[in-house]
């Protein structure tokens, strides 16, 4: 008797982590079924073919700190999101401009590298910020060729990239 238990409660175990490895992932890039586009977070909007850019920096522009919240009385009115904001000057780049967003680590932004109304930004987190700004300046000072690079693939994998 104890050995058919034990049979039915390794069959139910295995039959349960097939079963469970047999799940499909909504969020997995490529895999886009009706049920996955209801779950998903934000409406995605791919380019029709695979795009990679670049363009050469050649000076930083303005430095804009930025702290917000929402004060509605609720306790996450004392929560404050902070974004420095680095203009890049990028003559090539006929669009718009180039920037470089910093956000605080409670953030959550959906894509590495956007062009929103013309403005290519590349998303990085506020703890790379001291960093990169003291690269940025050394290599423009010694005319050293900075590059910003943007590519976008049609299975929504984003990538903004600075080349020293």
């Amino acid at each position: 008797m104890m050995k058919q238990w034990m049979l039915v409660l390794g069959l139910t175990v295995s039959t349960l982590s097939m079963a469970q490895k047999a799940e499909v992932d909504v969020n997995a890039p490529g895999v886009i079924t009706d049920a996955a586009m209801q779950k998903r977070a934000f409406k995605v909007a791919q380019p029709t073919e695979d795009k990679s850019e670049s363009w050469e920096v050649t000076a930083l522009g303005q430095t804009t700190y930025t702290a917000s919240n929402v004060m509605d009385g609720s306790a996450t009115s004392f929560q404050h999101t902070i974004r420095i904001v680095i203009g890049l000057t990028t003559p090539a780049y006929k669009n718009g401009s180039c920037q470089l967003l910093f956000y605080g680590a409670d953030e959550k932004i959906q894509q590495a590298a956007a062009v929103e109304n013309g403005v290519l930004s590349i998303y990085y987190p506020l703890a790379t910020f001291e960093g990169l700004r003291s690269r940025l300046e050394q290599a423009l000072a010694v005319r050293k060729k900075v590059l910003v690079k943007m590519t976008q693939k049609t299975n929504g994998y984003r990538e903004g990239v600075l080349v020293f």
